[in-house]
C-alpha cells in the first residue's frame, strides 16, 4: 500500500553540477526500480562496494525493493537524473530511513542516511544538492538526526559527512560510525536555494517558517535564447520548460512579501550544455543584467 502523495512528491528541482550538466532532483516512487537497477549496474565496482559493502554488478530484487520502498515518513529518498544525457538516466540517489520505535512505542527522531552517485559524475557538486534537498525533507517529517556507517576507506563520503558537521562516533572493522544533525548540516551546506516555480518558493517558505528561519532564494530566469545546441539539451528558450520567464519573475518580486520567510535576492540562469559558440551565453547574460538592473532601480536587493 503506497503512502498518500505530499506536496514536495510533485516537485522536480531542475539545476545544473559544477560543469553545466543539466539535471533534475525528485523524490524517488516505487515505480523506480528499473532506473535504480539500471544506475547501480553503472556504478563501477569499487563504488558498489563503497555503497553497498558488496562489489556484486547487480543487487538481489529484495534490496532493489527496499529501496523504492519509499513513504516520505519513515523512508525518505530523493533521484538525480540527467535530463540532457541520451535517455535521461538516473545519476544518483540519497535515503534517510527512519529508525524503529523505541520500547516505548514513541516515533523515533533518528533515521539512518546513504547516498549513491554514478562515477562520472564525482566531482559536480551532486552530493551536496541532493544532501540539501534531503536533509529539507527530513526536517519537515521530524528526522532531526542521522547516523551515517561508511567504510573508512571511502575518503569522499568522508569528506561529505565532515563537511556537513557530521560528528564520529566510533570505528569497528574498518566501518567509521558518523552522527548528523539534520538543522546544523542543512546550515552548514546550503548557503542558498534554486528555485523556478511559485510551488517550490511555497514548499521552502513553509519549511523555513518552520524553523524560525529565513532562506536565500535565486530564481532561475529563463532569457528566451536559443544556445545553438541539440533540442534535448537547450534549456534557455521560452518553449522550454525550464526557469521562469521575465514577466512572471518580475511579478514574484512584486509578491516577494507573500513568502515572509524567504529572502528572493539573487537570479540565475542556464541556457543550454554543449555550446559551440560563447554568444548565446553573452546574450543570455546581457538579458539578466537587465533584469536585474531593474530590479535594483525599484529597490529590490540582490
Amino acid at each position: 500500500m503506497h503512502a498518500p502523495a505530499r506536496p514536495i512528491d510533485d516537485i522536480v528541482v531542475h539545476s545544473v553540477l559544477n560543469d553545466g550538466t543539466a539535471v533534475c532532483l525528485r523524490t524517488i516512487r516505487p515505480d523506480d526500480a528499473g532506473l535504480l537497477r539500471a544506475g547501480i549496474q553503472k556504478l563501477s565496482a569499487e563504488s558498489r562496494y563503497l555503497r553497498f559493502f558488496s562489489p556484486a554488478p547487480a543487487m538481489p530484487d529484495a534490496v532493489i525493493e527496499r529501496l523504492v520502498d519509499v513513504d516520505g515518513h519513515d523512508h525518505i529518498a530523493w533521484g538525480a537524473i540527467c535530463t540532457e544525457c541520451e535517455g535521461e538516466p538516473a545519476i544518483g540517489a540519497v535515503h534517510a530511513v527512519r529508525h524503529k520505535a523505541g520500547a516505548g512505542g514513541d516515533e523515533m527522531r533518528v533515521g539512518e542516511y546513504s547516498i549513491a552517485i554514478l562515477d562520472a559524475f564525482h566531482g559536480q557538486g551532486l552530493a551536496r544538492m541532493m544532501t540539501a534537498a534531503l536533509l529539507v525533507d527530513c526536517l519537515a517529517e521530524g528526522l532531526t538526526t542521522l547516523d551515517v556507517n561508511i567504510l573508512s576507506e571511502n575518503h569522499a563520503a568522508l569528506g561529505l559527512i565532515k563537511a556537513m558537521g557530521g560528528t564520529r562516533k566510533e570505528e569497528s572493522r574498518g566501518v567509521a560510525e558518523y552522527v548528523i544533525d539534520v538543522a546544523a548540516a542543512l546550515e552548514a551546506g546550503v548557503g542558498r536555494f534554486n528555485a523556478e516555480s511559485r510551488e517550490e518558493l511555497g514548499l521552502l517558505d513553509a519549511l523555513a517558517a518552520e524553523r524560525g528561519q529565513v532562506a536565500c532564494v535565486a530564481l532561475r530566469i529563463n532569457p528566451d535564447v536559443d544556445a545553438l545546441t541539440h533540442a534535448k539539451i537547450s534549456t534557455g528558450k521560452a518553449e522550454n520548460k525550464f526557469g521562469i520567464a521575465l514577466d512572471p519573475a518580475r511579478a514574484i518580486f512584486r509578491e516577494a512579501t507573500r513568502w515572509p520567510a524567504l529572502r528572493i535576492d539573487g537570479l540565475h540562469a542556464h541556457i543550454g550544455s554543449q555550446l559551440l559558440s560563447l554568444d548565446p551565453i553573452r546574450e543570455a547574460m546581457a538579458r539578466v543584467a537587465v533584469f536585474a538592473g531593474e530590479l535594483r532601480a525599484s529597490g529590490t536587493a540582490l
